[in-house]
Formats: structure tokens, sequence, C-alpha cells
């Protein structure tokens, strides 16, 4: 997958622990982090996408490692929300991010 496609990965999963839980500081960092919001493949706040292409610079990652490395990218969070992010994240599995992976990986995606 790009690193798009594991951000946007990022984003849906913490998405759908939101979604039950409604965090506020987990929803601002869902909505700085949007990468729906512009037709362009960057994020709402651009700097966060860049930011996540500067710490994973391989332009593609295998299905196997993308949950380590979006578990990196949550652990490395220094923003004043990270802990809530970090929170919601330990509820995310393995197992259903990489469900999760498959079928978003098989469908048509942003470009």
């Amino acid at each position: 997958m790009t690193q798009f496609e594991e951000f946007c990965l990022i984003y849906y999963a913490l998405d759908s622990v939101w979604n039950n839980s409604r965090n506020e500081n987990l929803g601002e960092f869902l909505s700085e982090c949007n990468p729906f919001l512009w037709k362009s493949l960057d994020s709402a706040d651009p700097a966060m996408f860049a930011e996540f292409c500067e710490l994973f610079p391989q332009k593609e990652i295998s299905l196997e490692d993308s949950y380590k490395i979006a578990s990196e990218y949550i652990q490395g969070l220094s923003y004043y929300y990270s802990d809530s992010v970090r929170e919601a994240w330990r509820s995310i599995s393995e197992g259903d991010w990489l469900k999760a992976a498959t079928k978003y990986l098989s469908q048509e995606q942003k470009k």
C-alpha cells in the first residue's frame, strides 16, 4: 500500500473508535488529519501527512508491516491530544486492523 493509503487506514481505524467514544481530543486529531477534505493526497492540516511521510519515507508499505508502522506513528505523536489518540489506538487489535486493511485495499482508492 502507499503512504497515503496507510495514513487513510489510520484515520479510518481511529474514526471507528471515535464513533463510539466521541472523545473531543480524538475528534480534534481526526479533524486535522482528515485525508478526504481536499482532492489532493493530503490531510486537512497538510503538516500531519507530511510528518507521517517524513517518519515513514518508504513509498510502499506491506500489509504485514502496516499495523506496526501505524502503531509507531501513534506512539510517536507529540501533540497535546496524543494521550487520547494513543488510548484509542490501544483498542484496535492487529487482527481487526488486518481485516479492515484487506477490505479497504480491495476497493477503489482516492488517487
